[in-house]
């Protein structure tokens, strides 16, 4: 019997999550889409300033969670979000296996790399880092 109890609740956890999920408006601008060779090269990799790469995907909870943070590194940063659903190739490249991922580049090398859901003070430190080319 609790087996039961225990099946039903964590399925009706799991519909109000995705009932979540789908409710979220991003705090961001819809600026994900898929890279060209030429665009990841131009947007990315010749910046000489810290570009903050968001890799994330549409159906991710914690990649919603880290939208306002992003937002706000936004206006101060260079920040480029990658859907890893419409660029698997790009996400390969970079060994990304789970997401939220976030990479700093600078002058076409990652910099800084984070996993996870990370606080707005760490993706700071780290952009003030390679900002001042330490």
């Amino acid at each position: 019997m609790v087996q039961k109890h225990r099946k039903f609740i964590g399925l009706v956890l799991m519909m109000v999550v995705i009932g979540c999920m789908s409710q979220h408006k991003s705090a961001l601008p819809a600026d994900t889409r898929t890279f060209s060779k030429e665009a990841w090269k131009s947007e990315v990799l010749d910046s000489s300033a810290p570009v903050l790469v968001d890799f994330g995907a549409d159906w991710c909870g914690p990649c919603h969670m880290m939208d306002p943070t992003i937002a706000t590194l936004a206006k101060e940063y260079r920040v480029v979000k990658v859907n890893v659903d419409n660029n698997d190739l790009l996400a390969s490249q970079y060994k990304i296996s789970s997401i939220p991922a976030l990479l700093i580049f600078k002058n076409g090398e990652i910099v800084e790399r984070f996993t996870g859901v990370t606080d707005e003070n760490s993706l700071r430190a780290a952009l003030e880092k390679a900002s001042s080319g330490e």
